[in-house]
């Protein structure tokens, strides 16, 4: 339908003769079809280009130049292919209103002539209300301009269109596959790298996703419009009407999506680096992936596992395990890192084969300062992508609520966690649960997108272990590493030991690391998981299993320290056990025996609901490690009185034995 000229109060409309021709919905008026003109001058108002052919009749050039009007919101492709239809190869000049709509139709019809604004004309904000004795002279200075730049070359794509050419190329293509309309919707924008900006509406990033841990900024911004004024968006819009109203929606993907993250094993087993160079990038947009961010391993040399294995043991030797041999330290951290990178690789395998993974791993390195808890974790990042960053300390998004995701998750196919010196909180627990079971982490409330984070190991890493002692789930899923510093050696020449360390990964160790990996894995990959002997995890039984067999260690002696030693260590982590330490040593002292009030040692009120609850939590704990004999407390054997006096009442007592130290 045709935009209807109205007249404004008071206005009478210019007479002439010129005749009127409508093309399309949305309307485009042409003041002569008919002329042979040498410049189209395009207005978006209708009298304006009434009053700019008034002006030209009064200038004596009444057919020289031909005027045309549209609405701001009229299709650039539309009005490019009527103007090149009725004046092929004529240059076109776009003056668009100086109001905010004429702004943001200027960015738009920047492909379909030279745009331009009417300089020297005052505040006007179009041509009609511009000074009559200078707005025509101001005219053909953008004419002559547009005469020597000429029309933008036909189907140009450049920046933004060719980042919706790859957008929608990508969703017809997942959509033709199958894929759902939002899921084909998805794919596309990581096709073309594009994330929805954090400051809302439908503007959008360009980007390709977090490499290297590189966020997107603010100034990556892009309007959307282009996505639905491209033309495969009309053919797609004919093929897939649905489809095309979801993506009228805007851009979903956030920028923290882990989903951007190509696998490390391609669904045909080949690791990436197995692909030509050239074809890298294209396969990760067919797949909606990023491109991929590693690096190529390098020839795997058969003196790479023991070369690993003699740098673990210099680096360990002055740290013991509690319950192993002190000379196998370095021995066995390197069976607990390459064991987990192999977990990880296999479970993101079998996650994007639509295999359920089962029970994961979860191990948590912890013990005292400078004994190599935070190199283990750049040992497994370097095993996994040939870098020692771990993303451990970075919470996921500045998500505070979440004691264990981090960032991590989003560079590495493993949930790494650094210096977690407090208690997770009781929901997160739950989630670490439904986690390592295999189960997809669905975050849809925080981010405001569906954003899936597939299951994958867990490591923590922590000068202290904090487990709650009635959570007997956690305990049964957790396989703990104590780690002691050797107190025949001074810390200097230990953390000496970690420097050089670190130094031969900086250099070598980490594409050594690299490549031993996928080889072991390539190996590994092929052997049946049986059933589980010694975690919850079977997959880490046989990651275990497979390493010492190549490491001539027996596995169940591998585990053993885990398990004997891990009650003792949650005890020791209890915070009613804590108190009790620190009471022991702060106020007896040197005394051989004591007789405190309990509700003094563990400083609790009853007048308090809380802390009586608390006090109640803590006497049942105590009760279940004391058995009939006591709790040993440093050198210390303590017991509590019975009940017969009231909970008020009660009494701890601090005798002086032959137990076995405990803190």
């Amino acid at each position: 339908m045709a935009e209807k000229a109205t007249l404004r109060p008071g206005e009478s409309a210019p007479k002439s003769e010129a005749t009127r021709k409508t093309v399309g919905e949305a309307g485009i008026y042409v003041t002569n079809p008919k002329a042979q003109p040498t410049a189209v001058i395009v207005l978006t108002g209708l009298w304006d280009a009434v009053a700019a052919a008034y002006d030209a009749l009064g200038a004596g050039d009444p057919a020289r130049y031909v005027f045309a009007s549209c609405p701001d919101c009229m299709d650039p492709n539309i009005l490019r292919d009527t103007l090149e239809t009725l004046y092929p190869g004529v240059p076109r000049l776009i003056i668009t209103d100086q109001d905010p709509s004429g702004q943001k139709a200027r960015k738009k019809f920047a492909k379909v002539g030279t745009l331009a604004i009417l300089p020297g004309t005052g505040l006007a904000k179009d041509y009609r209300e511009a000074d009559p004795k200078k707005r025509w002279a101001a005219l053909l200075d953008g004419i002559e301009r547009a005469l020597e730049n000429g029309n933008p070359a036909p189907r140009q794509e450049t920046g933004v269109w060719k980042i919706a050419r790859r957008v929608l190329e990508g969703t017809m293509a997942a959509k033709a596959a199958g894929k759902r309309d939002l899921e084909a919707w998805r794919q596309g924008q990581r096709c073309g790298g594009m994330c929805r900006a954090t400051t809302g509406g439908r503007n959008y990033f360009s980007t390709r996703a977090n490499l290297y841990g590189q966020m997107v900024t603010a100034e990556g911004q892009h309007a959307f419009g282009p996505i639905l004024e491209h033309t495969l968006f009309h053919q797609l819009e004919q093929k897939y009407p649905d489809l095309a109203d979801v993506i009228r929606g805007g851009p979903t993907e956030h920028p923290l999506s882990p989903q951007w993250h190509p696998p490390t094993f391609l669904e045909d087993g080949r690791h990436w680096s197995e692909i030509v160079k050239a074809r890298r990038t294209a396969y990760a947009r067919e797949h909606g992936w990023a491109e991929w961010p590693g690096k190529d391993p390098g020839q795997f040399k058969a003196t790479d596992l023991e070369a690993l294995v003699d740098r673990m043991r210099s680096a360990y030797l002055l740290t013991r395990i509690p319950n192993a041999p002190d000379s196998e330290a370095g021995l066995r951290m390197t069976i607990w890192c390459l064991a987990l990178a192999l977990c990880a690789l296999r479970a993101e395998e079998l996650w994007a084969a639509g295999v359920p993974t089962g029970f994961l791993p979860w191990i948590w390195f912890f013990g005292g300062p400078a004994t190599g808890k935070g190199t283990a974790l750049k040992v497994v990042a370097a095993c996994l992508t040939g870098d020692l960053r771990t993303y451990g300390s970075q919470r996921f998004g500045g998500d505070e609520e979440y004691d264990w995701l981090t960032e991590s998750v989003l560079h590495l196919p493993i949930c790494v966690r650094d210096e977690l010196d407090s208690f997770m909180k009781g929901r997160n627990i739950e989630d670490l649960k439904t986690f390592l079971a295999g189960e997809a982490l669905q975050l849809r409330k925080k981010f405001g997108t569906d954003m899936a984070i597939s299951p994958r190991p867990v490591v923590i890493a922590s000068n202290t272990m904090h487990l709650n002692q009635e959570d007997e789930a956690s305990q049964e899923r957790v396989t703990l590493v104590e780690l002691q510093p050797n107190s025949l050696a001074p810390s200097s020449t230990r953390n000496n030991a970690f420097e050089s360390f670190h130094t031969w990964l900086e250099r070598e160790g980490k594409d050594l690391l690299y490549r031993l990996t996928l080889h072991l894995y390539k190996e590994f990959r092929a052997l049946p998981t049986t059933k589980s002997r010694n975690s919850r995890s079977a997959m880490l039984d046989a990651a275990v299993s497979f390493l010492s067999g190549k490491l001539h260690i027996n596995p169940d002696e591998v585990f053993r320290p885990s398990v004997e030693n891990k009650d003792e260590a949650i005890l020791r982590s209890a915070p009613w056990f804590t108190r009790l330490v620190k009471y022991a040593q702060h106020e007896i002292g040197t005394q051989s025996s004591a007789r405190p009030r309990v509700l003094d040692v563990w400083g609790l009120r009853l007048d308090d609901p809380n802390q009586k609850r608390t006090y109640y939590r803590y006497l049942d704990a105590f009760q279940k490690a004391a058995g009939s004999t006591g709790v040993p407390v440093g050198r210390f054997l303590v017991t509590i009185s019975s009940t017969d006096a009231g909970a008020a009442s009660r009494f701890f007592t601090f005798s002086q034995g032959d137990a076995h130290a405990t803190a």
